[in-house]
């Protein structure tokens, strides 16, 4: 889902209304300085989510474009005359949708621009730091026995855990439901079947892609919320930047820290 965020980036332009530069979150935090690293990455990631859905909606739009022009083309076959209808009321609840995901963005760019003390009038600004997704190195061991200690430290490594551990779960329910809406696309342009199913396991799609962005933030929330708790504001922003993202081989929700044996579960 968020694979090919960045390639997106540059051709943005030519379809947004409004202008659109791509930020890179290290060149963020540079400009905001170290008071504000928190709050910046935060907003950043809630920016990137956002729009990130809003991708995800464009694309439902165009295929909804799609399938109206084989239903009208298809018209005489049975139950397509009223499969345009449920179409039709489908695209306008997604055409909606778009409006609210257009304001969310442009109040949260606002936020935004303001810990970067952007001046007023300037472009949107489009993340273009892809959200960390692999296992994340907690350096516990490094930590002195005081931070090790502390519960507010103790909470947000089991936090970082909790929310790496739901994204495997939540990407193999997208492979499951991409294979079902793959074999239901099939049948609805091979077999001229109706469009009410289709546009169901479509919905649940989407909710499922919605939901994998949702946990994907929220993972790299709580890593933010970790680095700032452990990393001393003295740290240049771009060392501070690359703290969220310390890789480990094991998979995501295997984290060492404050657990029973050293790792999460």
């Amino acid at each position: 889902m968020f694979g090919g965020f960045p390639e997106r980036v540059a051709g943005f332009g030519s379809v947004s209304p409004l202008p659109v530069t791509a930020w890179e979150l290290r060149d963020c935090l540079e400009r905001a300085g170290s008071g504000d690293r928190l709050a910046v990455v935060q907003t950043y990631w809630e920016l990137a989510r956002l729009w990130a859905c809003w991708f995800l909606l464009k694309d439902q739009l165009a295929l909804a474009e799609e399938w109206a022009v084989f239903l009208f083309q298809n018209s005489h076959l049975p139950g397509n005359a009223e499969g345009f209808l449920r179409l039709r009321a489908w695209r306008y609840q997604l055409q909606a949708e778009e409006d609210k995901w257009e304001r969310a963005i442009v109040e949260t760019q606002g936020r935004l621009s303001h810990l970067l003390r952007l001046p007023q009038g300037a472009d949107l600004l489009l993340p273009s730091t892809l959200p960390h997704v692999g296992g994340y190195d907690l350096q516990w061991e490094r930590l002195s026995q005081s931070q090790r200690e502390d519960p507010r430290l103790q909470r947000l490594a089991l936090k970082v855990a909790g929310t790496a551990q739901a994204l495997p779960v939540a990407l193999e329910a997208i492979g499951l439901a991409d294979t079902a809406w793959a074999e239901e696309l099939e049948s609805f342009y091979s077999r001229g079947h109706d469009i009410t199913k289709l546009l169901e396991v479509t919905e649940l799609y989407l909710d499922l892609q919605r939901r994998w962005i949702d946990q994907v933030i929220e993972y790299n929330r709580a890593i933010a919320e970790y680095a700032d708790a452990t990393v001393s504001p003295d740290v240049p922003p771009r060392r501070f930047a690359a703290s969220l993202i310390l890789e480990r081989e094991s998979p995501p929700g295997e984290q060492t820290g404050p657990f029973p044996s050293g790792v999460a579960r």
